[in-house]
């Protein structure tokens, strides 16, 4: 794997738009077998009530019409509503605090009388609020169907960002997202709705590349607000707007420097008080949610700990908690702080190299998300559809990208769902093959970052944008 290499005397960003190319017939054969391979790949879970795309039918059920609604769906499908973990804040507490400020009794009165069972404030436990919106699409068709519609909807997602690929990158690269889509997102990709932060990630950086930067932040902030993983990018965009040769600010005080950063924290201060004003609980529960999660199954820090086990000889339990499989094992609380120091270590160093002009905007959100996943403690399968599209753009067709994001792909498949499958999920852990499986893949995923940040430090300042 390697960043592509040019000359000090080329003028041309590896980032730029290519020439676009003219759709062809060959671009329809591709989309229609990936669409048929990623329909495929979800049919055995296209009626399972535990499936995600399930639980997000709860989710828009609960929130429109309130959580008694949901009893008129199968009693299996939302019954981990009853299983909410303890907010990260508790209403009475947070109206206590308004007391404490003296605030007017209308607002007390106002926040004391939210129900998070009542129509319009059920709010996700897991998710932003925003996230309701794809959510809600499923009650648009009859709910025996609301999982087959959510898939085709992911899978028409797909093809139009195949489309996007090709009009602003290549073939090649709209060839490669849709490979590595479909080897790595064979169950995930038209099952989870990880496919649209992602596309509304990247449709920001191409925003950017045409130094829309406005647009970008818009996307970026509801990407956001959507799954609140895009955060860990705006570094990266303010870095590459701020050092961004086609602008003409003299000053750092200079407004416009700053308009399109304040339309995106506006614009998330406005959708959080909105979620506010519909649930304290509610609204709060997504950080507590991240920030009370054990350490999954499939993280680099579970391979940390079963390689320690085997030295140690410790025995390894799990339980299934926060919507998935995860170690019970007061050792893994260790990991906390290294985790942490690491994500803001590289992060730190990965806006350095921007800065300096060794890696692009494109490479940097690329090792912005490989750090992010590989320092945290969870590693769910759908995570890979978030580097998907920027593995694609910048790799293209080269078999150093090819071969080890192919890779990938196969192994983040091979253990969701087949690996799980194999025994019933509680047992998922004690399988022979299933930690030597996952230690590899996310020892390769290291490889990929740390390969590009060997390459990228080693390399000349990237010439400047006439």
């Amino acid at each position: 794997m390697d960043i592509k290499t040019r000359k000090k005397t080329d003028t041309v960003p590896l980032s730029r738009s290519v020439n676009p190319r003219k759709i062809s017939f060959w671009d329809f054969l591709v989309i229609l077998a990936m669409g048929c391979l990623l329909l495929y790949g979800i049919s055995p879970q296209l009626f399972r009530l535990g499936d995600d795309a399930a639980k997000y039918e709860c989710y828009a059920v609960a929130f429109w019409h309130g959580t008694q609604a949901t009893k008129k769906l199968p009693t299996e499908q939302c019954a981990f509503l009853t299983q909410i973990n303890p907010p990260l804040i508790k209403q009475a507490a947070f109206v206590n605090d308004l007391k404490h400020l003296h605030m007017p009794d209308s607002v007390i009165s106002f926040f004391a009388s939210q129900s998070s069972s009542a129509s319009f404030h059920a709010l996700p436990h897991e998710y932003p609020a925003l996230a309701l919106i794809p959510f809600s699409a499923s009650l648009l068709v009859p709910a025996h169907n609301s999982q087959i519609a959510f898939a085709l909807v992911m899978i028409l997602l797909a093809i139009g960002m195949y489309f996007v690929m090709l009009k602003s990158r290549s073939r090649a690269a709209a060839i490669m997202f849709a490979a590595y889509l479909v080897v790595g997102g064979w169950v995930t990709a038209a099952g989870r709705f990880d496919l649209i932060p992602a596309s509304l990630t990247f449709l920001a950086f191409l925003a950017s590349v045409k130094q829309r930067w406005l647009l970008a932040y818009i996307l970026l902030a509801i990407a956001t607000l959507i799954k609140l993983y895009p955060v860990y990018l705006l570094p990266a965009f303010l870095v590459a707007q701020q050092s961004s040769p086609r602008v003409n600010w003299r000053h750092w005080y200079d407004g416009r420097r700053w308009a399109a950063l304040s339309v995106y924290i506006g614009v998330c201060v406005l959708i959080l008080l909105v979620s506010l004003g519909l649930n304290v609980e509610g609204t709060l529960a997504p950080f507590g949610y991240f920030k009370d999660r054990p350490v999954q199954v499939e993280s680099f820090s579970a391979s940390i700990l079963w390689l320690s086990s085997l030295i140690t000889h410790q025995h390894l339990s799990y339980e299934f908690t926060f919507g998935s499989l995860n170690i019970v094992n007061t050792s893994g609380v260790q990991f906390s702080l290294p985790g942490t120091l690491c994500l803001i270590g590289g992060l730190l160093y990965t806006l350095w190299l921007q800065w300096k002009r060794k890696i692009d905007l494109a490479t940097a959100l690329l090792l912005t998300l490989l750090i992010v996943i590989v320092t945290t403690k969870v590693f769910s399968p759908q995570y890979l559809i978030w580097v998907i599209p920027f593995a694609a753009y910048i790799g293209e067709a080269r078999l150093r990208w090819l071969i080890p994001w192919i890779a990938l792909g196969l192994l983040t498949t091979w253990i969701y769902p087949y690996i799980y499958e194999m025994v019933p999920l509680s047992q998922v852990g004690y399988l022979p093959i299933f930690y030597p499986v996952t230690t590899i893949r996310n020892f390769l995923f290291l490889g990929c970052a740390i390969a590009l940040l060997i390459i990228a430090t080693r390399r000349p300042a990237l010439a400047l944008a006439k």
